[in-house]
């Protein structure tokens, strides 16, 4: 296992040692470039004029469709206090924990996930609070969370704006928001987790991918402090892929657009893996964590 500084990067990188890559070449995690053999590109041209207007028409949209009803049927006439937000309780909660898990796994199985295994079994929410998910690789990786829960997130404060689910999501996953550039909203976040993993309340597990942003799965960034800050037990959990092609992760830089449109394999494979849940206290530094969820990466 090697760590190292990134040219221009302030996060640390750390890739297992397995990988096929030089020390001379540090790893850029940001780019991903699809290599496509003749006999890819006829799959992708022949499978997107059916295959993939199946699973849109068919799957995809009903399970999205059906998903955003049931998150609006969860706070129908609930009354939302955002400065103190609850957990649903009741009907709500059934709605939600276990009408929309099946959703989402339609979902999943419309973009050809047709098995999820996982491996482990995860803590619950009143043993393990927090849920430390990586790598994170896309926004698919929430959906295969909900899988197995629904759980409350913490989210870039960009995706509150967004219209109608914005609020819908907010509401129905009480998801706290955050602005990384911005100390006040980070302090705020801060003090709305701490807040609710110590108010005693019934409240689901609180996702936090914390490399803090979406890579190309070559490496993992360092993580950010803030799943580890409370001193409280955590659930790591790491995804993977086990795809031929790497096309389910949408970087900053590179081919995002062909990644979407490789739509066309008939089933992916994924695996979720538990570890035991650790001691927050433990692993206050987000370092030690780090290695530790890297050494099962490999």
């Amino acid at each position: 296992m090697d760590s190292y500084q990134a040219p221009n990067e302030r996060s640390t990188l750390l890739r297992p040692a397995d990988m096929a890559v030089s020390e001379e070449a540090p790893v850029d995690p940001f780019t991903l470039k699809h290599r496509f053999s003749c006999y890819d590109c006829l799959k992708i041209a022949f499978n997107c004029i059916w295959l993939f207007p199946l699973r849109l028409l068919f799957i995809v949209l009903p399970s999205a469709v059906m998903g955003s009803c049931l998150c609006m049927l969860s706070i129908l006439c609930l009354s939302y206090n955002e400065e103190d937000p609850q957990p649903l309780t009741g009907w709500r909660k059934f709605v939600l924990q276990k009408v929309a898990t099946k959703v989402s796994r339609l979902f999943m199985f419309g973009f050809g996930f047709h098995w999820i295994p996982v491996i482990g079994t995860p803590a619950a929410s009143s043993e393990a609070p927090i849920m430390v998910v990586g790598p994170h690789s896309s926004m698919l990786d929430i959906f295969v969370i909900g899988c197995r829960s629904i759980p409350t997130a913490l989210s870039r404060a960009e995706n509150k704006s967004v219209p109608f689910f914005g609020r819908i999501f907010t509401q129905a996953f009480n998801v706290i928001y955050v602005s990384r550039d911005e100390m006040a909203s980070r302090q705020q976040a801060a003090t709305e987790i701490n807040r609710r993993l110590n108010s005693g309340l019934d409240w689901p597990h609180l996702l936090i991918f914390p490399e803090g942003t979406t890579t190309n799965r070559k490496a993992l960034l360092q993580f950010k402090h803030g799943a580890f800050s409370p001193g409280l037990p955590v659930q790591p959990v790491v995804i993977r892929y086990r795809n031929r092609m790497n096309t389910m992760v949408w970087p900053d830089h590179g081919d995002s657009v062909t990644s979407l449109s490789t739509n066309h394999q008939m089933r992916r494979s994924r695996t979720l893996t538990c570890l035991l849940k650790t001691s927050g206290i433990l692993y206050q530094d987000p370092v030690v964590f780090l290695h530790q969820m890297l050494l099962l990466k490999t």
